[in-house]
């Protein structure tokens, strides 16, 4: 038989969680913020971009309004997204054909806000306490699986460790609930859901004495042996979930992460009383040379004011943990174009701020007495321990765009491919949006995705970006650019 037609499904990403997609551009950041690349390497990047968006509109049948932020590579995306949607409108049988045949009257076009990454470099690095990311950052959880070296030995010791696949997925109720919550509230939670599990064991065991001695009617043995694969199912979640805490229990203590979640959520929410605890921190044992840049990325872009002698202390604490000096350059360079507008409204880091003694005298505490004493911890440790739940640049900036906030579209470049080529700004920037895409160019990851989400603000926004990294491969392409971009391509 004869081939009658090809067609192109428009495939070119791939959805992580409901609302969440990538389009599968791994060395994006390090491409794009590198001016060593290649011109021809920039552009199929950026190409590769385009065409993974183009497909998730086509999917969606979207043709949004778009709008950018300025001067740098996401720019670049809207102005040939803009053209390559420009291209499709015009086709005889339009991708678009549903869209367009909608009543105008009954239809809202939506908002695409393509941001770079560069908007906010640390929530891309810092060490967050979600369960999902902890997951992602220490366990290298990829898509919704995560493998862990188990104890496989018997109770005489035979045996030894094995690698063990675990499955994160919708089904597991208990992952659903928990994924977003700080860590000790997982524990917590682990222990709560582990005595309701045994209750429902015991109930079951008296149901079956009942049926014994012939005092159950044959209705409610039915209801308790259906019961039973329910039951099974609910253990074998809560057994992963516990292998999982602990051993992201193990991965905590040996590297002091707490240590760190709690000096850069300090940081981050202007709470640091001392830069000693940082300097400390970067000079000692605790925590990788990974951990240790994460520290200096989100104390150098974060403090509000970096002094010669600071920066020389930088550069000796990241020399004696093993970092080159690359790195603080290209921090450099990133500071510069915001530390004028930034250092008027920042606090001074020498402001009072919270005392670390309890906090740290808690986490040492519950850390020494496992699963379980972390979770009779956890109601102290979630009153003291600083969480970064405000709206992170992302949320801000994708809500102030959908609300026609002046502060934030006057940073923005628009393009409408409905409009009459060379008319782009016909469209204005007053207008509001019900459903929005909030894509980043250079990487993304689930704690800016979930704190989009938990700031939707009852609209709809799906989040995107180039691809899903953790923070140690954002790391690694961070120290890998040889010549930052002094202006973007």
């Amino acid at each position: 038989s004869t081939v009658e037609k090809v067609t192109d499904m428009y495939t070119r990403f791939a959805t992580e969680e409901d609302n969440f997609f990538t389009v599968g551009v791994e060395d994006a950041y390090r491409v794009l913020y590198d001016d060593a690349s290649s011109d021809e390497r920039r552009n199929q990047v950026l190409d590769c971009i385009v065409e993974g968006l183009t497909c998730v509109l086509v999917t969606l049948k979207w043709i949004p309004v778009i709008r950018a932020q300025r001067g740098g590579p996401a720019e670049s995306v809207a102005r040939s997204l803009n053209d390559k949607l420009r291209e499709l409108l015009v086709q005889k049988r339009s991708v678009f054909l549903a869209e367009k045949t909608q009543p105008r009257s009954s239809y809202q076009r939506p908002l695409i806000l393509l941001l770079d990454r560069t908007i906010d470099v640390p929530s891309m690095v810092h060490h967050s306490w979600s369960y999902i990311s902890l997951l992602q950052n220490t366990l290298d959880m990829k898509g919704c699986r995560v493998t862990i070296d188990v104890d496989a030995r018997d109770e005489t010791g035979n045996g030894a460790k094995k690698d063990t696949e675990f499955l994160l997925d919708p089904s597991d109720t208990f992952w659903e609930e928990n994924r977003a919550n700080p860590f000790p509230k997982v524990a917590e939670n682990i222990e709560a859901s582990l005595v309701d599990y045994r209750n429902e064991v015991e109930r079951i065991n008296q149901a079956s004495r009942a049926s014994k001695e012939l005092t159950q009617t044959t209705s409610e043995l039915a209801s308790t042996i259906a019961n039973l694969p329910e039951l099974t199912k609910r253990k074998q979640c809560l057994d992963m979930h516990t292998e999982l805490a602990t051993k992201l229990l193990d991965k905590i203590r040996s590297r002091g992460l707490d240590v760190f979640f709690e000096l850069e959520g300090q940081l981050m929410t202007k709470n640091l009383s001392s830069k000693a605890p940082v300097f400390e921190v970067l000079r000692g044992d605790k925590g990788s040379k990974e951990d240790k840049m994460a520290l200096c990325i989100v104390y150098y872009l974060t403090a509000p004011e970096i002094t010669r002698i600071d920066f020389a202390e930088l550069q000796e604490a990241m020399k004696s943990a093993g970092c080159g000096e690359q790195l603080l350059e290209y921090l450099r360079v990133l500071r510069t174009p915001t530390e004028a507008a930034d250092v008027a409204v920042r606090p001074s880091l020498y402001a009072p701020g919270t005392k670390r003694a309890f906090v740290k005298s808690v986490f040492s505490n519950a850390l020494d007495r496992g699963v379980k004493g972390l979770s009779q911890a956890a109601t102290k440790v979630k009153e003291r321990v600083i969480q970064i739940e405000n709206a992170m640049p992302t949320s801000r900036s994708v809500n102030g765009a959908m609300e026609a906030s002046t502060s934030v579209t006057e940073n923005l470049v628009g393009f409408d491919p409905k409009q009459i080529r060379g008319s782009e700004s016909a469209d204005g920037t007053k207008r509001v949006f019900d459903e929005a895409i909030v894509f980043v160019v250079g990487g993304g990851n689930y704690v800016e995705f979930e704190n989009v989400k938990t700031h939707s603000n009852g609209k709809r926004i799906i989040y995107g970006s180039t691809c899903l990294c953790s923070s140690e491969e954002f790391l690694r392409d961070i120290a890998s650019i040889s010549k930052p971009v002094q202006k973007c391509p």
